[in-house]
């Protein structure tokens, strides 16, 4: 029985009360919470935790559980105090799969909150998951893009308890990012329970999972992201080392809140909260449960209730403003001469890209310039009506020779453009390679081949007959077109695709006749996310020069990402330049004998490096923890691992623990990276440092050493 009873004394201003008290909501009241995804994979009697987006959320039917409790106390246990095949080994080991990245954590794998800057969590699930909405509420945004978070909804719900009182009343706002498919629209009410997309892999995620958030009322936008570029590449990091850091975590705090503790606290539903307003200047809440009805008596001061008395009494729900345009689309030179005016057609798209005859929207498409001396506008601001034709048709009128921007904004929509006012086209001399200074072997890089006259000023008016060539001075690579023509510039510009295909610099030339431009070197990088200040960047370059390790498509490495078994093997069978082993006849009933690493896996099999589960399964995705790993490197290079220890290691290692062999030989070699006195064997390897221990045991070996140090080499 759940007993209620207690007298408050409340302490709320007049403003706040009204406020909490007046505020209707455009979707049914708060009636509490449920997940957002409801069933995950048996992670631990699968292969999904490697394989994830190979498989469908269809294709997984028997063998989904309900997915488990977020708890973030086991998150960051250690599994090798478990044993494998256990039911305690297996509960812990789905939560930590599902959860792979906790609220304000880090993508050093360790499960720790408040480690880091990610706003959200993670949930792992296989492609077509089903995605529910968490509780009643309206969508205020559904996004289609191939970068960033991808798909993505935003769901507000008004007027419902916090995370820290059930009595206080907010708004907040729920995400669910990089979705493969998204099921409703802008304006929809939804109620809790509600499917309203499923679970992809979109815009800049590597593996299918929901990105889920909920950002309060004080957030600026949604979803909320707590630093920019500015602030993480002033600091020289990369977009991963800053959430690892933990950039922009007093905004994290400020503008979001534990989305799963949010979820957790009602799931069961909340007591609905009723109000009435006394002549003895007291308001009576009553709260209404399953089991048992209780007044709670809270003394509020008469003013405070005059004020409620004469403001509750014509309550006005807040319209929903909405649009059925996706985007706005302009034709436009993006120059003009001084001496003449701008047309620019506006066309508003739906979402597939079509043109929309009548558009509806609420408000009005606020136009502006930056600079509103180099020219003006024929209208500030549109309605729905002036598009009664399909497009509209804008004036732009120069003031003076400069460049200034043009913006179209509307509620959560701006688009911008700049307009360049000249005093002359200049007759071309030469062309202007820009291109971002680096790249990486075989990732395609954007190319821009402008125009400009004999003092090398940029002009828009490219008119040459014949093609321009593309070739490389220096390097080699592979350009989508080898010539441009006339109809490839667009105000004097184009933009080509290059892929390099070596190892040196790049020095690229474009040439029509006589006009001839050359480029800045472009420089090879090791990977995009992988400068010389690395950490693990000498181990790193020599382990993709061996092609021991690749990369990603994206040109990235991803070295803080964790590690799986299979991957694991795969590095160290590469390293140690082994001959592998047929995968075909494998028994494992987690193991697709057709995937990569079924030659790896037969190898590890066959010279005895590391076997299956006591169940039987091999569990090629799960996580490599520090022991685990080292257990199998030592192992695959057959190397004499004394039993005998004397003394403890590390403080986090015994004489008696299973593994103190290896983390004391481990020591003793100065093979894997610690933290101090601190071994962290239940701590999950990633990529970059996987890559160094490799590299040191290789180093050790090639130079004889007794153990590691960086004035070894490998020259």
């Amino acid at each position: 029985m759940v007993l209620l009873s207690a007298v408050v004394t409340v302490q709320y201003s007049a403003i706040n009360l009204r406020i909490s008290l007046l505020n209707t909501p455009q979707h049914a009241p708060f009636d509490g919470t449920v997940y957002p995804v409801q069933e995950v994979p048996n992670w631990t009697y699968t292969d999904y935790a490697m394989q994830s987006n190979s498989y469908s959320y269809f294709s997984s039917a028997g063998m989904l559980i309900p997915i488990p409790e977020y708890d973030a106390d086991v998150l960051i246990e250690d599994t090798a105090d478990l044993t494998w095949g256990t039911q305690a080994y297996e509960d812990v080991a789905n939560t930590q799969i599902t959860y792979p990245v906790p609220y304000a954590g880090n993508y050093k794998g360790d499960g720790k909150e408040y480690a880091g800057s990610h706003p959200a969590i993670d949930i792992k699930a296989p492609k077509g998951t089903p995605v529910y909405a968490i509780a009643n509420g309206v969508v205020i945004e559904t996004i289609y893009s191939s970068s960033g978070f991808g798909n993505y909804i935003v769901i507000a719900h008004h007027d419902v308890p916090s995370l820290a009182n059930e009595n206080y009343k907010t708004d907040l706002y729920s995400s669910y990012s990089h979705l493969n498919s998204v099921i409703v629209s802008e304006g929809d009410v939804v109620e809790k329970g509600e499917m309203i997309g499923k679970v992809g892999d979109s815009g800049l995620a590597t593996t299918n999972h929901l990105h889920f958030q909920i950002d309060n009322d004080e957030a600026p936008w949604h979803p909320y992201w707590p630093f920019s570029y500015s602030d993480y590449s002033s600091l020289g990091y990369s977009f991963f080392d800053a959430i690892n850091k933990a950039v922009g975590y007093e905004n994290l705090l400020a503008y979001t809140i534990h989305p799963l503790d949010y979820v957790q606290k009602y799931l069961d539903g909340i007591d609905s909260l009723q109000s009435t307003v006394d002549n003895d200047d007291t308001v009576t809440y009553t709260y209404t449960s399953d089991t048992v009805t209780e007044e709670v008596v809270a003394v509020v001061e008469s003013e405070v209730a005059e004020d409620i008395e004469e403001e509750i009494v014509t309550p006005e729900p807040e319209p929903i403003v909405s649009r059925d345009f996706h985007e706005i689309s302009l034709t436009n030179d993006s120059y003009v001469l001084a001496s003449s005016n701008l047309t620019i057609y506006m066309y508003l798209n739906d979402v597939s890209g079509n043109r929309i005859a009548g558009p509806e929207f609420d408000g009005s498409i606020q136009i502006a310039l930056s600079d509103p001396s180099v020219g003006d506008l024929s209208i500030s601001h549109l309605e729905k009506d002036d598009f009664e034709n399909g497009h509209y048709t804008l004036i732009f009128s120069p003031g003076k020779e400069g460049t200034t921007t043009l913006s179209f904004e509307l509620e959560d929509y701006k688009l911008e453009t700049d307009i360049s006012v000249i005093s002359q086209l200049n007759f071309v001399s030469g062309f202007e390679i820009e291109h971002d200074g680096k790249f990486v072997i075989g990732i395609p890089e954007t190319v821009t081949i402008k125009a400009v006259d004999a003092s090398g000023n940029f002009t828009p008016s490219y008119n040459l007959s014949g093609n321009v060539a593309l070739t490389t001075i220096i390097g080699d690579g592979d350009f989508a077109f080898d010539s441009l023509s006339k109809s490839n510039f667009k105000s004097g510009v184009a933009e080509v695709i290059f892929t390099p295909t070596s190892t040196e610099n790049v020095l690229i030339k474009a040439k029509n006749g006589a006009i001839v431009g050359t480029s800045e070197i472009m420089s090879n990088i090791l990977f995009s996310d992988v400068d010389t200040n690395h950490e693990y960047y000498k181990a790193i370059k020599y382990l993709r020069e061996q092609e021991i390790i690749t990369g990603y498509n994206d040109g990235s490495f991803k070295p803080d990402n964790s590690v799986s078994r299979v991957e694991a093997l795969k590095m160290i069978f590469e390293a140690f330049d082994a001959d592998l082993s047929d995968g075909s006849n494998l028994t494992f009933p987690d193991i697709d004998n057709g995937q990569w690493y079924a030659n790896y896996v037969a190898t590890a099999k066959v010279s005895g490096v590391v076997d299956g589960y006591p169940d039987g399964t091999f569990k090629p995705g799960n996580s490599v923890n520090k022991v685990e790993f080292l257990k199998i490197l030592l192992n695959a290079a057959d190397a004499d691992v004394s039993p005998v220890v004397i003394g403890n290691p590390y403080k986090d290692v015994s004489s008696w623990d299973w593994f103190s062999p290896y983390a004391n030989m481990s020591k003793e070699l100065n093979l894997a990276p610690v933290n101090g006195s601190y071994f962290e064997p239940s701590h999950y390897m990633t990529r970059g440092e996987v890559a160094e221990t490799i590299y040191r045991w290789l180093a050790i070996e090639y130079n004889g050493a007794d153990e590691y140090s960086v004035l070894l080499n490998m020259d």
